[in-house]
């Protein structure tokens, strides 16, 4: 069992590591979850797969919070979970009880380094749907990938598609260390025709051999993402894709030995120009690249943070792209181009949509001509639909373990405005900052990013208990006569909150707070232990003030 190691720092719970308990192992190999039956995995016990484990049509597999699943490291056969068509997992974990799949070489005392060894130590998960397809016949199958029956691995139907097909729920799921080779590299979740009936909220993807997330058709929607530290793609759909996903968080670093790792998005609609079309919707993307710049035209897609190819279409909005190696975005193919092929529509005539972005930290320019460079009207189209190159002003850049990542956006700063606003379509939030963060860090707490050490303390804190002490950075936060006092160094944008012990919000301010000292009086209605918290452009503090 995994059990979690909690700091408090001024009542907040710093999520810093994780460590084993003394629980019994579950050896599961395929046959353990059988049809008809609701198979479930519990948090008292550690699961550990050995090979492909099947859930088939007629099977549930339950998972509940806590759970960690350990998945065999033998490398002459990927170990693999595979929800077939007419599955179904439902996964659901919590902000403090995550349900982690990992391999058994993971200590699982924080994150392991996302190194090249420590990528591909297990296969992965793939969810396999009905929903449409783009492939001949309306039929794919992961048997190029994954060794194993051929109908336990197709996904799509020849007759009785069903876009609103289920395959169950994965809330709070961390997915770690994937993409050993089987017949190919697995990914760390491939999600092949699964209908928009499953729902995936909070959802972890880190440190794989290979893309951490494919969307092969299908039309699932995707919400709390994060995806990092992949020697593929972060993010893939292809094949007709149709879904959205909103709150997508992707950080990619460099590769040892020179190999490039692949892009942050990759769209294309496959090797046909069959429909329906992959035109996947992205709303409030945070992109993070390599962090290392080069001016240097070099061979290959990975020098773009959006690669979209073979007639790919879709909607990016709302979002920030930051720290590309070269480019920002390329597109191709299409009957709309110039000399270097770029386009803005597809040669289906779909819309390719890009609109409200930020950009920043482009290799080969801070500019429009850098983010889209080569693309002369790809350029063009982008200062038309409020397209800018200016610093979000995000709390920090980093790709190490030391802390200083922090992906949420200066309050007040350019990421509060000019939004463009997303269709009311029953799945997309309409929120009032561009990025997949605003002031809350919803990938605190849970993820291997979280726990290993990537995120500054400040984007870091979960709040379930209190403790003594105070914190502070750029200033000082007391209570002083009934009243909260905030000292700052220099003018900002902030937000000052006060929490009382449970986590609840009793107040909160947004906004400028200036220069020097200023006083605010608390409710009356504030009693008891209370967590005052201070987020800035500099500063961050916290502390812990009783009031009788």
């Amino acid at each position: 069992m995994r059990g979690c190691k909690v700091w408090l720092l001024a009542a907040l719970t710093v999520a810093a590591g994780m460590a084993h308990a003394a629980k019994d192992t579950v050896e599961v190999r395929d046959g353990a979850i059988p049809v008809g039956q609701t198979t479930t995995w519990g948090a008292f016990h550690i699961w550990r797969m050995h090979g492909k484990v099947f859930v088939r049509s007629g099977a549930k597999l339950v998972v509940e919070a806590g759970t960690t699943v350990l998945a065999d490291a033998r490398q002459d056969s990927a170990t693999v979970l595979v929800v077939s068509r007419g599955g179904r997992i439902e996964a659901v974990g919590t902000a403090t009880n995550p349900v982690v799949f990992t391999s058994e070489l993971d200590p699982l005392t924080g994150a392991l380094a996302p190194t090249s060894l420590n990528r591909g130590l297990w296969g992965g998960i793939a969810i396999l749907g009905r929903a449409k397809n783009n492939l001949p016949g309306g039929v794919g199958s992961l048997v190029k990938t994954i060794a194993s029956d051929t109908t336990l691995l197709s996904y799509g139907d020849s007759a009785a598609t069903n876009d609103h097909d289920t395959s169950g729920v994965l809330k709070y799921v961390s997915i770690r260390h994937t993409g050993i080779t089987d017949r190919a590299s697995v990914k760390g979740l491939t999600l092949g025709s699964v209908g928009d009936g499953t729902v995936i909220d909070h959802l972890e993807v880190y440190c794989g051999a290979d893309d951490g997330i494919d969307l092969l058709g299908g039309t699932v929607n995707l919400k709390h993402v994060a995806s990092s530290f992949h020697a593929g793609d972060a993010f893939y759909y292809s094949y007709g894709y149709r879904g959205a996903a909103q709150h997508l968080f992707l950080l990619q670093g460099t590769i040892a030995n020179g190999a490039s790792n692949g892009v942050d998005i990759k769209a294309e609609s496959g090797d046909t120009l069959q429909k329906p079309v992959s035109i996947g919707r992205i709303w409030n993307a945070t992109v993070i690249g390599t962090g290392v710049a080069s001016s240097a035209e070099y061979t290959g897609k990975y020098k773009y943070a959006l690669f979209y190819k073979k007639d790919g279409a879709g909607t990016f909005a709302n979002s920030i792209v930051a720290h590309t190696a070269y480019g920002g975005v390329f597109v191709d193919s299409s009957k709309l181009k110039d000399a270097a092929g770029s386009r803005t529509t597809d040669s289906l005539g779909t819309s390719l949509l890009f609109k409200n972005n930020l950009w920043t930290h482009i290799g080969r320019g801070d500019s429009l001509v850098g983010v889209a460079f080569g693309l002369p009207s790809l350029a063009t189209y982008l200062g038309a639909n409020v397209n800018s190159v200016e610093d979000p002003l995000l709390g920090g850049f980093s790709w190490k373990q030391d802390k200083g990542l922090d992906p949420r956006p200066a309050a007040g700063g350019p990421a509060w405005k000019d939004l463009a606003t997303a269709p009311a379509d029953g799945f997309l939030e309409a929120v009032t900052y561009r990025g997949a963060f605003g002031r809350e860090n919803w990938a605190a707490g849970w993820t291997a990013l979280s726990l290993g050490g990537f995120f500054a303390d400040s984007a870091n804190v979960i709040v379930t208990g209190i403790a003594r002490g105070s914190r502070s950075v750029g200033g000082s936060l007391r209570l002083s006569g009934g009243e909260l006092r905030l000292e700052l160094a220099q003018s900002q944008p902030g937000r000052l909150e006060l929490l009382d012990a449970s986590g609840r919000r009793i107040f909160l301010n947004e906004g400028t707070f200036t220069a020097g000292s200023q006083a605010m009086a608390l409710p009356a209605s504030a009693r008891g232990l209370l967590v005052a918290r201070f987020a800035g452009s500099s500063a961050r503090m916290a502390t812990l003030v009783s009031r009788p």
